[in-house]
């Protein structure tokens, strides 16, 4: 088993995109980053944000999700018979790869907050069924499982959509534009329906950026960018760099009006949820062709971020800042501000943490499904090991 394990590694690393790699790896570490400010003093807050866009990691990993998903979905589509068990075995790959860490790290957490009652009061059963943000906003438990609730969702709804469209049109491909098209403006015109609500309502425009039934737009933009990938790559590679330079214009943009411009309910809860991601994926034709660096030590670790990001969002804040740095350093209070040595000492813990138990988690559980998940046959529309 265990050389079966090396083996399947061996191959992971030979199919690798630094591209993808370099792209998750940033994603997460925006994540880590904006979450470590809370262990400093407020003080420091405003300047430890200065050098940070104003873009948020999860959307970026939206749109890579989406890109990847979206290529395992259109090869098994062109195969000559696409149906359910072809949908039953997408899920099966998916959830493989998603739900066991999710699962461990939720129960670690039910079990050591089950004594604190300000903690464990928040929790819900649906944070198993990932329904606890669905359509309204989640509890204060748990806070990061918002976008794996929206990702979840993503993809149980999008391979039936696409089922039924490929069954309506001649051309099953055009199904996947079609079904784009949906997710995209459906959670954009709710957003805009629910601006209208009169105060003090309108307030719940804020919470748009976390409730599954506004965000499945996100990932769809890493879907249609899959789509012309995969049918018109040579347009695509063509204008990669105009698409690299746009996307990062996007960002500061973004970050220009975020900061300068004011970012009232409207632009934060209609524009950003959609802009965000759009601008991750116009970097994507630029990252997928970028296979390999000559900078072999920024590879291995740009490659070992990325093959553990998964574990690190899981982990960074509920369990490691939450949970774990208290009982090392004393709890964390707002009403008691640090000083800055003892800050300086969370947060240096926070990474190191975050890092070590996600390479632990990411060793000895979530490659081990992984593995568990290869078992299961294959299809002739193999999902790359990068995936």
């Amino acid at each position: 088993m265990e050389e079966k394990s090396v083996h399947s590694t061996q191959l992971e690393a030979q199919s690798r995109i630094f591209g993808l790699d370099l792209m998750r790896a940033i994603a997460i570490l925006i994540v880590v980053y904006v979450h470590g400010m809370y262990v400093l003093p407020e003080w420091a807050h405003k300047y430890y944000l200065l050098p940070m866009p104003d873009i948020d990691g999860v959307a970026i990993f939206f749109a890579l999700s989406g890109f990847l998903i979206g290529g395992i979905l259109l090869r098994s589509l062109e195969q000559p018979q696409f149906g359910l068990r072809e949908v039953g075995h997408f899920w099966i790959r998916r959830w493989f790869r998603t739900i066991p860490n999710y699962m461990l790290v939720l129960t670690i957490l039910v079990v050591s907050y089950y004594n604190n009652d300000y903690v464990f009061q928040n929790f819900q059963k649906g944070y198993y069924f990932f329904v606890q943000n669905l359509y309204s906003r989640q509890t204060k438990f748990f806070p990061e499982s918002w976008s794996l609730s929206v990702e979840e969702w993503f993809y149980l709804l999008l391979p039936i959509m696409v089922l039924l469209g490929s069954k309506l049109l001649p051309d099953r491909k055009r199904a996947v534009l079609w079904v784009g098209l949906i997710f995209v403006a459906v959670p954009f015109v709710l957003r805009m329906q629910l601006i209208e609500l009169p105060p003090p309502d309108q307030r719940y425009i804020i919470l748009f950026t976390s409730i599954v039934i506004f965000r499945l737009d996100s990932l769809m933009y890493g879907v249609i960018m899959a789509y012309l990938w995969r049918y018109h790559k040579d347009f695509c590679l063509r204008y990669k760099l105009w698409g690299l330079l746009l996307s990062l214009l996007m960002i500061v943009a973004l970050t220009f009006q975020m900061r300068f411009m004011g970012n009232g309910p409207y632009f934060r809860g209609v524009w950003m949820p959609s802009l965000e991601p759009l601008a991750a994926m116009l970097a994507l034709p630029f990252l997928a062709s970028w296979e390999t660096t000559r900078f072999k030590k920024l590879g291995i670790v740009v490659q070992f971020i990325s093959t553990i990001s998964y574990s690190m969002y899981l982990l960074n804040l509920s369990l490691v800042q939450r949970l774990i740095i208290p009982q090392l350093t004393g709890e964390i209070k707002w009403t008691n501000q640090p000083s800055l040595g003892l800050g300086l000492l969370r947060y240096a813990l926070f990474w190191a943490l975050t890092i070590v138990l996600s390479w632990l988690l990411y060793r000895f559980f979530e490659r081990p499904m992984r593995d568990l998940r290869d078992r299961f046959p294959q299809r002739k529309a193999k999902a790359s090991p990068r995936q």
